[in-house]
C-alpha cells in the first residue's frame, strides 16, 4: 500500500548518498562527483570496463568499501534510476516470508515508478543519454554475433546446388567498375576439387528472382501475404532512413542530444569530446535533412501501396523485410534458382 502511494524506505546503501539529518537521502558531494564522472566516461565511448579501471586505477573505494570494483557495480550505477531522482518500487520481493527468500521481480507482483522522489546525482537528460546509449552498444553487439541479423539478408540461407556449401557475397573489380555476385565458398576456397561445376550468380539478379517469386505467391496462401505487409511496416516505422517519419524522430532526437550536450559541456574535465559530439551530431543532421529531401520524391509512397496491396508484390527490394521471408535460396545452375519463402513455399525462378 505505501507502494502505491509513492512511500518507500530510501537505502542508504547507494553509492553517493547517505542518511540526512531529516531522515531524507542526503548527496555526499565527493561520491556524487564520481557518479557523474562514471556517466561522463560512457557517454565519452569508455566500456564499463575501461570505467572500472579508471576507478581502481585512481584508488576509489566501491560501494563495499574495497579496492576492487566489477563490471556488474559499474553497470549498476549507470542504470540505476535513482541518480536521477526517481525510484522505481518492487525491483524484487518475498517469496517466502517464513525463510525470507527474495527474487527478482519479473512481473509476479506489481512495480510502482516514482518520479522526483528525491534529490538526483546526475541530469535527466544525461541519465536518458546513457540508457539510449547502453541500449545502442547491445543491438550493435547482437548484430556482430548473430549470423541472421548480418549486413546482408541472403547471408547464411544461399546454397550451393552442386556440393550444399553456402554462397558468399564478394566484389568483383573489373576495369575501374564494380559488380556484387554471391559465388559457392567450397569453390572459393578449395577450387575445383569438391565443386566442380557452381556458378557465379549477379546479385541484382538474384534479388530480382526473390521479388518476382513473390507476386507468383497466392495472396491466400499461408498468411505470406500479410507477413510481407507487416515486415514492410517494420521496415517504414523501424529501418533506417527508408522513410521521412524515421529520418524525421532521428533529427528530432539529434537536436535534443546536442541541446543537453551544450549544457553539460562546461562539466566534464575534457570538454573538447562533447564539442566534437556537438559537431558530429550537427552534421548528421545536416545529411539527414538532405535525405528527407531526397526520401520524399518515391519510394515512401510505393511502400505504402504495398501495405494496402492485397497482392504478394514488392516493387523494391528491402534486406529488412527478405530476411524474414525468405528461408533459403538453392542455386541449381547459371540459370535458375530454387527459394523456399515463409510456410514452406518453394517456387523456382530463372534467372
Amino acid at each position: 500500500m505505501g507502494y502505491k502511494k509513492g512511500k518507500f524506505q530510501f537505502s542508504f546503501s547507494l553509492y553517493g548518498y547517505k542518511r540526512g539529518q531529516n531522515g531524507q537521502p542526503e548527496i555526499i558531494p565527493e561520491k556524487a562527483a564520481i557518479v557523474r564522472k562514471m556517466f561522463h566516461l560512457y557517454l565519452e565511448g569508455n566500456s564499463l570496463n575501461d570505467i572500472r579501471k579508471w576507478l581502481e586505477e585512481n584508488e576509489i573505494e566501491s560501494p563495499m568499501g574495497k579496492d576492487e570494483w566489477t563490471v556488474n557495480v559499474v553497470s549498476g550505477i549507470l542504470k540505476n534510476e535513482k541518480y536521477k531522482g526517481d525510484a522505481l518500487l518492487q525491483k524484487t520481493y518475498t517469496v517466502d516470508y517464513l525463510t525470507g527468500t527474495v527474487a527478482k521481480n519479473r512481473g509476479e507482483v506489481a512495480q510502482y515508478y516514482v518520479e522526483n522522489s528525491h534529490q538526483g546525482i546526475v541530469s535527466r537528460e544525461i541519465f536518458d543519454m546513457v540508457q539510449d546509449e547502453i541500449k545502442r552498444r547491445k543491438n550493435s553487439s547482437v548484430g556482430k554475433s548473430n549470423s541472421y541479423s548480418s549486413q546482408y539478408a541472403l547471408t547464411g540461407i544461399v546454397f550451393c546446388g552442386e556440393c550444399g556449401a553456402n554462397y558468399r557475397r564478394v566484389t568483383w573489380a573489373r576495369d575501374g567498375k564494380k559488380k556484387i555476385v554471391w559465388r559457392c565458398m567450397e569453390r572459393l576456397e578449395n577450387g575445383i576439387r569438391n565443386c566442380k561445376n557452381s556458378p557465379t550468380i549477379y546479385e541484382d539478379k538474384l534479388k530480382d528472382a526473390i521479388l518476382s517469386g513473390l507476386s507468383q505467391i497466392s495472396p491466400d496462401v499461408s498468411g505470406v501475404a500479410e507477413m510481407v505487409k507487416s515486415e514492410i511496416g517494420t521496415v517504414i516505422h523501424k529501418n533506417d532512413e527508408q522513410n521521412e517519419y524515421t529520418i524525421k524522430a532521428k533529427i528530432k532526437k539529434l537536436e535534443k542530444e546536442i541541446r543537453v550536450l551544450n549544457q553539460i559541456v562546461n562539466e566534464a574535465d575534457d570538454n573538447q569530446v562533447y564539442l566534437n559530439k556537438i559537431k558530429e551530431c550537427e552534421d548528421e543532421v545536416t545529411r539527414l535533412n538532405s535525405k528527407l529531401i531526397e526520401c520524399s520524391k518515391c519510394e515512401m509512397n510505393d511502400i505504402e501501396y504495398l501495405i494496402n496491396s492485397n497482392e504478394v508484390n514488392m516493387l523494391y527490394y528491402f534486406d529488412a523485410v527478405v530476411r524474414n521471408i525468405v528461408e533459403s535460396v538453392l542455386v541449381i545452375s547459371q540459370n535458375k534458382i530454387k527459394i523456399k519463402y515463409v510456410g514452406g513455399i518453394e517456387i523456382t525462378k530463372s534467372i
